[in-house]
């Protein structure tokens, strides 16, 4: 049996303000629009109705998708509310009703079905953890739009003023979505973040049809929504947003690796957000000074007391394995710097790369970062980029990378002002 820490009672303000205590402002006006549904949401509470909107979703062939969850006092995320919409009725699921959700589920996994979303990533990861299934068929209107000369990342309010012509009004942003009953103004709220998203994916398709990125925009989509693995925690990235920009010396580094793990595991475990269950600064400490007793643990700052309880050995323990890592076989994670010439030769490549992008319409924090760059600006300009570096592959290569690295070799840029806006020439 596992044991468990004590109940947290600190849940952060926002899931326990009153829910006619965070006005939305006066609602917009819904405009008369083929693939806008004007109707108020249906409040499912039952499987029934969770059958007749499956079965209604699946007779039209797409359907808006986005849920309204709490983050911050479970290892996975609480869902509130699951918002469905297509153009003829929008469904509000309660999912803290006592409802049976796989059917939801597949329908997102259903390759036939297409699921409309709004950056949501998060929003799809249940499927993944529920049916150990990918979502199949995505449409991210937040990519979709970082291909049609939008910038990246895009707001939905953004996009539903945009390609609806419609000015949403103030948004919730600290609200009790697990309270209930759910007041009109959420309920309002939650239907107006998918009512929008079939007629902004229907104007979207049209931009990339007739820029011919179309297949670019599904292939981001798969690689960046499409599979199980994907919502798996990544070790590295875990252990990288500890890290931040702090040094650590190689048995260091391999000791703060091991400790992201078992935090990771005890979260779970405890069904607390990580950082809930010990803060990233306790596992710094840890990996700085390497405690050998459990009396150097009470001593470390912020370091909760049942932790030591429940798991000061084996902390312990993992201070030893990382001493015992044979030196070869250490990881060497050392801050990547750049030299005032490299800085200077990154920079410029980095303007090239953003007029470039521009010039085709394309926002071009959907295809790197600044620091992506300077990380690999000597092999870009060299043309020995690895083959299966992302900037190096698939449509990037294509539209960005081949180019650029033309442009390096000589090879003129051409770029003109038309339209009000920079294109390629």
């Amino acid at each position: 049996m596992p044991r468990h820490l004590p109940a947290r009672q600190n849940r952060r303000n926002q899931n326990h303000l009153d829910a006619q205590s965070t006005p939305a402002g006066k609602p917009a006006r819904i405009p008369d629009h083929p693939l806008i549904c004007k109707d108020h949401a249906t409040l499912i509470e039952d499987n029934d109705g969770i059958a007749q909107l499956v079965a209604h979703v699946r007779e039209v062939g797409s359907f808006a998708y986005d849920t309204e969850f709490i983050g911050e006092s479970s290892y996975y995320p609480q869902l509130c509310v699951i918002q469905i919409a297509t153009h003829q009725q929008i469904g509000l699921i309660d999912p803290l009703c006592d409802v049976d959700l796989m059917p939801i589920w597949e329908l997102i996994a259903d390759a036939d079905i297409k699921t409309i979303v709004h950056a949501g990533m998060q929003d799809l990861e249940p499927v993944a953890r529920c049916l150990d299934k990918a979502p199949a068929n995505i449409f991210d209107t937040q990519i979709a739009a970082a291909f049609c000369n939008e910038p990246y990342p895009a707001s939905l309010a953004h996009l539903v003023e945009t390609c609806c012509g419609v000015k949403l009004g103030k948004g919730l942003t600290y609200t009790a979505w697990d309270r209930r009953p759910l007041s009109p103004t959420h309920q309002r709220y939650a239907s107006d973040d998918v009512r929008y998203l079939p007629a902004i994916e229907a104007a979207l398709t049209l931009a990339l049809e007739k820029s011919s990125y179309m297949d670019s925009m599904r292939q981001e989509c798969i690689d960046s929504m499409e599979s199980v693995d994907i919502y798996r925690p990544n070790p590295e990235t875990l252990f990288n947003r500890v890290r931040s920009n702090r040094n650590f010396s190689r048995k260091e580094s391999a000791l703060l690796r091991l400790l992201v793990t078992w935090r990771q595991s005890a979260a779970q475990e405890q069904n607390l957000p990580p950082r809930s269950v010990v803060k990233d600064e306790v596992l710094i400490a840890i990996a700085k000074k390497a405690p050998k007793q459990r009396d150097a643990l009470f001593n470390l700052k912020y370091m909760p007391k049942p932790i030591i309880s429940i798991y000061g050995d084996h902390l312990l323990q993992l201070v030893e394995q990382a001493k015992a890592i044979p030196k070869d076989e250490l990881p060497n994670d050392q801050k990547f710097e750049e030299t005032t010439a490299q800085r200077h030769r990154s920079e410029q490549l980095w303007i090239a790369l953003n007029a470039l992008a521009h010039g085709k319409g394309i926002a071009p924090a959907l295809i790197t970062s600044r620091q992506e760059v300077a990380r690999c600006c000597d092999a870009i300009l060299k043309g020995e980029l690895p083959e299966d570096h992302k900037m190096n592959t698939g449509w990037r290569r294509t539209l960005i990378t081949d180019p650029l690295q033309a442009m390096t070799s000589g090879k003129p840029l051409q770029l003109v002002w038309e339209d009000d806006q920079l294109r390629l020439g």
